[in-house]
Parts: structure tokens; C-alpha cells; sequence
């Protein structure tokens, strides 16, 4: 098991974001950032190299289906591993699943912890297409409710989303 914590036990022991290949994964390395910030109420940077307690996302040929990623989750690092930025935002909603729910919450407290279960998981969409429609021409909604659900939509997976503006 994996723990992010606000504080460490060493001054060596400090979490990291690991993205060797920034110019593949930069907005991904980003996204997590903001996800942990959330999470945990702390900034993880962003650096190139690191080995404990680190969230390494690494570019790997060996992925050949679009959006496929590996996650591995072990007690001091976490890999994610895929060929393009999609494979590694799917790990990424992934890991978002595995924090725990109540992070999405707007009256949560952040701990001083996260914990997520060790654990590898291989992934790739079954669909290339993977969509949904949303009909704003017969029925309203606000646009902090339309960015609220296209965020659900990345969690799931989606990669499609239509939006209807008018009937005409």
C-alpha cells in the first residue's frame, strides 16, 4: 500500500512526480498534480528523475492499442506506463477511482493522508468510441453543471461528447 502524505518522516523521503518525457506527458503530470493538490492539500512537484515515493509516468512502445496504459502500484512508487498522453489520463481517472470518494465532495476535509492498495493493472478500451450525447437545446443546465459531467465522463472513460446546442 502506497501512502501520499502531507508530511514525511525524513527530509529524503519527499513525494514526487517523476515524468522523464515531458514534452509526451506534461498536461497528464499537470492534471495529477491538481488531482493529489485535492487530495491531499499539498503541491507534489513535477521533476525528471526520482526513485522512492515517487508517481513515475513512463512513455512505453511495448502498448500498442490507442489509450492503453499499465498501473502499478507498489509500497514506494507508482508507475504508469503508455504509449500517449490518453493512455496515461485513462491510468490517471484509474488512480483517481482507487483515492478515496469522498475527495470529490466540496465539504471534504482534506487528511493528512491518501492510501491506495498496491496493485498492477493492464488496460485498453474495448470500443474505440466511446460517447455520450447531451441534449442542452430542449433541456437546460448550467454550465458549471455541463463541466461537472464532462468531468464524470473522463472518470469513466469516455472519449466522445456530443453536445446539442439547437434544433434548427
Amino acid at each position: 500500500e502506497l501512502s501520499i502524505q502531507k508530511t514525511h518522516k525524513t527530509k529524503n523521503e519527499k513525494n514526487k512526480i517523476v515524468v522523464s518525457d515531458m514534452d509526451k506527458f506534461n498536461n497528464e503530470a499537470t492534471y495529477l498534480q491538481e488531482l493529489l493538490k485535492s487530495a491531499i492539500g499539498k503541491n507534489i512537484p513535477i521533476v525528471k528523475k526520482g526513485s522512492k515515493n515517487v508517481i513515475e509516468i513512463k512513455y512505453s512502445s511495448q502498448l500498442e492499442k490507442a489509450e492503453a496504459y499499465i498501473l502499478n502500484v507498489s509500497p514506494n512508487r507508482i508507475e504508469i506506463l503508455a504509449s500517449d498522453g490518453h493512455g496515461a489520463f485513462n491510468a490517471l481517472q484509474t488512480l483517481r477511482q482507487l483515492l478515496p470518494a469522498n475527495i470529490e465532495s466540496a465539504s471534504y476535509n482534506v487528511p493528512a493522508s491518501a492510501s491506495i492498495p498496491s496493485l498492477r493493472i493492464e488496460d485498453s478500451p474495448a470500443f474505440d468510441w466511446r460517447g455520450m450525447h447531451l441534449d442542452v437545446s430542449r433541456h437546460f443546465f448550467t454550465l458549471d453543471y455541463l463541466k461537472k459531467h464532462i468531468d464524470r465522463l473522463s472518470l469513466y472513460k469516455f472519449n466522445k461528447f456530443h453536445l446539442h446546442l439547437h434544433d434548427d
